[in-house]
């Protein structure tokens, strides 16, 4: 086994020499990939469209190349083309060489010799990559044994290694399980064991990294980053997260519409961007080191707030209900363990997923929640709603206790606390229409007439950036990835909720998308007195929507407090190693590094039962950390840390248990 920090010993160089086919100018020039005029056409409701138009690129060993661009611009098409994997009835004239050979010419079976040895591309869609009835062990060896000439013991230690540098802590367990028993963020790291299995000269990254924490991220694209040295592999790196884009990229092409924007270099194209378009995409990010924008009021481009105010306080004037004060979700030491056959529902350390996680949300209050791919922060939310029913604890909505309440009282309050989850295609139905989609939880609550359902799904859909005449009719297939998510949105809040929980409701959108929804979710909280409960792995955009923050680490609440607060001086040693791994500098380029924390996940899990489940990884772990578990200690107002050392000490906090 490797570490992380580790080269991986199996990829070892390859050999420098040009094979007889690179004759190329390109390739003399030293060029691995050429694109030159690439023009794509899909053809759709009797008709073609360009939606790639006379894209011209090159991409030398050892380069990062990042595309950016909103949804729909064409960047996955792009990629795609590159492995001539289009859908069907599409086409594409131009040239595309790799080391100076044409593949645009070559037949699907020429081209199979090279995916997956040559060119390999990871993709965003965890759910549809992976094969459901194969265990994950076999979907990263059987490339292997299709391209090279290895023994499934050699290659099973292969994929082991991989799964391991990839920050899986458990790579054995991993390799025995299928997808649906890994979270978002290990499906995501198990993808890119598959594109990396046989050392491609390409690598294609398609938002592989927008499922993982920045921690993780950080880890598995500084891996990247010395492979690429030692190998000298070819990144294309599709992404909506642009800091991701400042740090790693050698240079940025930007596209719109299919067409090419602007191309330079990062510290050029996000200090001075050269095109209103670019500019705008830069101004959009999201910052982490100031603090966040106000919501404006609605302009032009967008309906105004009246359009989509909830029928029961439209007689009020979109006053806000009178209880504002009082909590509207109050949870106390919620627990949940899960129980099943399969691994990771194991309770063989006896390690609950969610553990004595305390916290309340008031009216039009937003709370946002960060931690690592598997700290327990999807659970905590499915928990809250009941699915399933927490192990022990309390959950208050209202003043009702939800986790007595039957199934009929349960749908009753699911109204009020709506749910948008991270995979959108996965809770969009494939055959219906995206207006059938968003009236769907009206029609099941029998909300209003059919004339008042069809206005109040227009009214969102415009407010989510969709305009019906345009995407009504269309099902979740004909739209990008970030199309998709706002379809979710839009399905949440038609039914006019109370409490919204948003888990990565934002990990799929373009920049300008994302600032829409941020936007948007901040003006129905302060309009309609909407609480929020967010869930993100993008730090700047958790700082931009959220009153609080709080922060979980293997399902336990290590530290919460007022947003800047705890940006600007966290006290948890892992809060600090979040917020290093996303800050970029004044030049965009790198991170900060935070002394005495290990990026590097602990090979297993301590025992939480005893101390401090983060000490094998803090520097400044004590004898006490081992013996004892640190309980939530105030150390300014609304803001409390669980650890023997913080910055600061004052007086225990004892969660009320009733």
């Amino acid at each position: 086994m490797t570490s992380a920090g580790e080269e991986l010993s199996y990829l070892a160089p390859r050999d420098s020499a040009e094979p007889e086919h690179a004759q190329h100018a390109g390739a003399a020039r030293g060029a691995l990939l050429e694109v030159t005029d690439l023009c794509i056409d899909l053809e759709g409701r009797g008709r073609r469209t360009r939606v790639v138009d006379e894209l011209a690129f090159e991409l030398c060993p050892g380069q990062t190349l990042a595309i950016v661009g909103e949804s729909g611009a064409g960047k996955s098409l792009t990629c795609r083309a590159l492995l001539g994997l289009l859908p069907e009835g599409a086409t594409i004239t131009g040239s595309i060489r790799l080391h100076g050979k044409e593949l645009v010419a070559l037949s699907d079976t020429e081209l199979r010799r090279h995916r997956g040895s040559d060119i390999s591309m990871a993709l965003q869609e965890t759910d549809r990559s992976l094969n459901p009835t194969m265990q994950i062990g076999r979907q990263i060896t059987e490339a292997m044994l299709a391209h090279q000439r290895s023994t499934r013991t050699v290659v099973r230690q292969r994929a082991l290694a991989l799964l391991e540098s990839l920050n899986l802590s458990d790579p054995t367990r991993v390799f025995s399980a299928y997808a649906h028993e890994l979270s978002g963020g290990m499906r995501q790291r198990v993808i890119l064991a598959i594109a990396l299995a046989c050392e491609p000269r390409l690598l294609i990254l398609d938002e592989a990294t927008r499922s993982l924490d920045v921690t993780t991220q950080s880890e598995v694209m500084t891996l990247l980053a010395r492979l690429q040295k030692r190998n000298g592999v070819a990144i294309i790196m599709v992404s909506h997260d642009l800091r991701l884009a400042m740090r790693f990229a050698d240079e940025v092409l930007v596209m719109r519409g299919g067409r090419l924007v602007e191309r330079a270099p990062p510290q050029t194209l996000f200090g001075s961007p050269r095109t209103p378009y670019a500019s705008a995409l830069v101004a959009a990010l999201p910052s982490l080191e100031r603090p966040p924008r106000r919501p404006h009021g609605g302009g032009a481009s967008e309906p105004a707030s009246s359009t989509v105010r909830p029928m029961r306080w439209a007689e009020s004037g979109g006053a806000l209900p009178p209880s504002r004060n009082a909590p509207l979700l109050v949870v106390r030491n919620l627990t949940h363990r899960f129980a099943g056959s399969g691994w990771r529902h194991s309770t063989r350390s006896g390690l609950p997923a969610v553990a004595d996680v305390s916290f309340e949300i008031r009216p039009a209050e937003t709370l946002g929640v960060a931690g690592e791919s598997g700290s327990g922060k999807s659970t905590l939310a499915r928990a809250i709603v009941q699915m399933p029913r927490p192990s022990s604890g309390q959950v208050m909505f209202s003043g009702r206790e939800l986790t007595t309440l039957n199934a009929k009282d349960l749908r009753d309050v699911r109204r009020r606390i709506q749910m948008i989850f991270q995979d959108p295609l996965g809770s969009l139905n494939p055959k219906w229409r995206v207006i059938d989609i968003v009236e769907e939880p009206l029609r099941g609550y029998g909300i209003g007439s059919a004339a008042d359902r069809r206005n109040r799904v227009n009214a969102v859909l415009e407010r989510v950036g969709l305009p019906p005449a345009v995407f009504g009719s269309r099902r979740p297939r004909q739209l990008s990835g970030g199309q998709s998510q706002r379809v979710a949105v839009a399905r949440a809040l038609v039914v006019e909720p109370d409490l919204l929980i948003c888990d990565e409701v934002v990990s799929s959108l373009d920049v300008l998308a994302q600032a829409q929804i941020l936007e948007l979710l901040a003006r129905l909280r302060m309009e309609l007195g909407l609480s929020c409960l967010f869930i993100s792995h993008d730090l700047a955009a958790l700082r931009q929507l959220s009153d609080r923050i709080a922060i979980l680490y293997l399902g336990q609440l290590c530290e919460i407090g007022a947003t800047e607060s705890l940006y600007q001086s966290p006290a948890h040693p892992f809060t600090r190693l979040l917020l290093a791994s996303a800050v970029i500098d004044g030049d965009g380029i790198a991170t900060r590094a935070v002394p005495g924390s290990s990026q590097r996940a602990a090979a297993h899990v301590p025992d939480v039962q005893r101390g401090c489940q983060f000490r094998e990884r803090c520097a400044s772990a004590q004898t006490q950390c081992a013996a004892e578990r640190p309980a939530l200690t105030e150390i300014g107002p609304d803001h409390w840390v669980a650890c023997h050392f913080p910055v600061r000490r004052e007086r225990t906090f004892a969660p009320a248990s009733g």
